[in-house]
């Protein structure tokens, strides 16, 4: 009987211990980001400007976004594809490059930080318990966030009070 009760003490410990381990495992310090294939809505903030729709982007990285408000801009839908966009509202539509203007709208800004994660390269990682990506556009630093899935939740570019947040987003 003395010798079952040390041997029982130890394989409780050990056992113990396994389980304990296991359960502390550190998060993944980086993960691919998914911005490609699904849908979502945003809030979007841009030099004091705000603005709210819903997008979808398609496998091959191409994003439509149709603003929901404000009211005066509902239903001004977007087409962006590589260095191509489409801007269409009650019936009229406007092509351009992107390249070739000026940056200053909110949708645009969107797409081009969007665009940077669709680089296979790109890095996501694990920066004060979020995974993060930072990048330069034309005309700011951003910084976007992502979930343990790699779905997109924010990005932020502080110099120009671009915002956005992303709401119900989907894998398609």
């Amino acid at each position: 009987m003395k010798k079952i009760a040390p041997f029982s003490l130890t394989l409780s410990l050990i056992a113990v211990l396994l389980c304990g381990l296991s359960a502390c495992k550190k998060p993944e310090t980086s993960l691919t980001p998914v911005t490609k294939g699904i849908s979502f809505s945003c809030s979007l903030t841009y030099y004091n400007e705000c603005y709210e729709g819903n997008a979808q982007i398609d496998d091959d990285g191409v994003m439509a976004l149709t603003l929901t408000a404000p009211a005066s801009l509902d239903g001004l839908a977007f087409v962006f594809d590589g260095d191509n966009a489409t801007a269409t509202y009650k019936g009229l539509s406007y092509g351009y490059r992107l390249s070739s203007v000026p940056e200053g709208m909110a949708v645009s800004t969107l797409y081009q930080i969007l665009r940077d994660t669709f680089d296979p390269e790109a890095q996501v990682i694990l920066q004060d318990d979020l995974y993060c990506m930072t990048g330069k556009t034309a005309s700011a630093d951003y910084r976007i966030v992502f979930g343990q899935t790699g779905l997109p939740i924010s990005a932020s570019a502080p110099e120009t009070g671009f915002t956005v947040s992303f709401q119900n987003v989907t894998i398609d």
